[in-house]
């Protein structure tokens, strides 16, 4: 997050929300291309040094739609001018953001504790510098390594020895070196330490030796003027072991000119792919395309409106006990319910019984049919089972608005019913005469059977 100008800066905007005491982040926001933002959403003034409605606000919106969309809003104005890595930079932090606002807490802290906790890992890109440490350059090859600032500190600093642990168990905080010198066994257990701290600092200076496949350069530090050339041969430290290994301050070996050597990449042009027209695999067809005219009688949007109500009333019916009447709401469209349900023949759809039936209300079913792909939606469905679970015969209910007489709506849904008819036949596997396909005409209170 701190890799990049756009990330410090919405860093610094959190830590302010956090705590609006906190100048260095509050100064930083207005060093920022974010004050601009700012200064353009909130006319504000400072108030003993903070903007307070500015602060207000932004926590206000944080809270209500999420510290990720406040930060979206301030950003959109800067995203066109935003370079590609800033891009993908403040998209990480958003994504960050989001996951924080999943957890259901909006406070301005555990946001800032949450993005200082945040690691971005990704594969680096050609030509990238990376920084990093010895130990995480393990196994990895570059093609020019810098290691500046190289240890010189000795190896072992005896200071360090602060426990004497035996191969047999006991642990001892380590006495003075005198008692230790004094000693046998914590004189053994500190020789064995510095034999370990020596193979150690050997082994990391193998690793940062070694990464370079074309340059390795090394940066070490001045040799101390009080030292004198005794004490300077003696000090052991990875820093001077390779300052003696060298015949002079300024060591080079190999050609200087390499980075001649190295063929520039070819980059292969990118041809941008031209799509054609998409071709249908085949044609879409809906049966249930004539329910536009479920309440056609009324006219306009407002009779469309009237039997959308009355199908999701009916699909909240479920079973319903003898003479059962379900309160709607009072409403057209509960007032259709209610008397069509009133009716006894109606009624009795609705009726359970002793039969094995399993209900299922707006079942959705997409099948191919007539080289078409069919999508309809049975607004009631009736599964009548025997004892050993297969399928005895299925009853289809729809339910119809249309102020038209009993005829024209036979006419009108015959072609649809046939269509349910013929696509349940091939998904349940059985006849189209184990179908029967009602329909409830609500204008005439009455069942309407196109099941032939």
């Amino acid at each position: 997050m701190q890799d990049n100008p756009i990330g410090v800066a919405l860093g610094a905007l959190i830590d302010w929300l956090a705590d609006p005491a906190d100048r260095y982040a509050m100064q930083l926001v207005g060093m920022s291309p974010l004050e601009g933002v700012l200064q353009a959403r909130f006319e504000d003034g400072e108030i003993e040094g903070v903007s307070w409605k500015r602060w207000e606000t932004l926590l206000e919106q944080a809270h209500t739609e999420g510290f990720a969309g406040m930060i979206r809003k301030v950003l959109k104005p800067l995203l066109g001018e935003m370079p590609a890595f800033g891009k993908r930079r403040a998209e990480d932090i958003l994504l960050a953001l989001e996951n924080y606002d999943r957890t259901g807490s909006r406070t301005a802290r555990g946001a800032r504790d949450w993005l200082a906790a945040l690691e971005i890992a990704q594969p680096p890109s050609d030509g990238s510098i990376q920084v990093m440490t010895i130990h995480s350059s393990k196994g990895l090859g570059f093609d020019v390594v810098m290691l500046p600032m190289f240890n010189n500190d000795q190896v072992p600093a005896r200071n360090r020895y602060s426990v004497a642990q035996s191969p047999e168990g006991w642990i001892l905080q380590a006495p003075a070196s005198w008692v230790r010198d004094l000693t046998p066994d914590l004189r053994d257990l500190e020789t064995g330490w510095v034999e370990e701290q020596r193979y150690e600092a050997l082994c990391l200076l193998y690793v940062a030796l070694t990464r370079a496949k074309r340059s390795l350069n090394v940066f070490l530090p001045e040799e101390p003027t009080s030292r004198t050339p005794a004490e300077a041969e003696s000090w052991a430290s990875p820093a001077n072991l390779i300052r003696q290994s060298i015949p002079e301050e300024g060591f080079y070996e190999g050609d200087r000119a390499w980075v001649e050597e190295i063929e520039p990449r070819k980059k292969a042009p990118v041809s941008k792919v031209t799509l054609g027209d998409s071709v249908p695999l085949c044609e879409r067809s809906n049966p249930s395309g004539t329910k536009g005219a479920i309440s056609g009688s009324s006219g306009g949007s407002a009779g469309k409106k009237i039997g959308s109500e009355v199908h999701a009333l009916f699909e909240e019916i479920g079973w319903l006990e003898a003479g059962e009447i379900p309160r709607m709401p009072r409403s057209r469209a509960g007032m259709i319910v209610e008397e069509s349900v009133a009716d006894a023949g109606i009624h009795a759809l609705f009726e359970e019984g002793e039969e094995k039936t399993e209900l299922h209300r707006e079942q959705a079913l997409e099948v191919m049919q007539d080289g078409k792909w069919l999508s309809g939606i049975v607004d009631r469905m009736h599964l009548r089972r025997g004892g050993g679970g297969e399928i005895e015969g299925i009853t289809v209910i729809d339910f119809k608005t249309d102020a038209a007489s009993a005829e024209e709506i036979r006419e009108r849904y015959a072609g649809q019913m046939e269509c349910y008819r013929r696509a349940l036949g091939s998904i349940f596997g059985v006849e189209e005469a184990q179908i029967q396909c009602l329909v409830v005409a609500t204008s005439h209170k009455a069942l309407i059977d196109l099941s032939s």
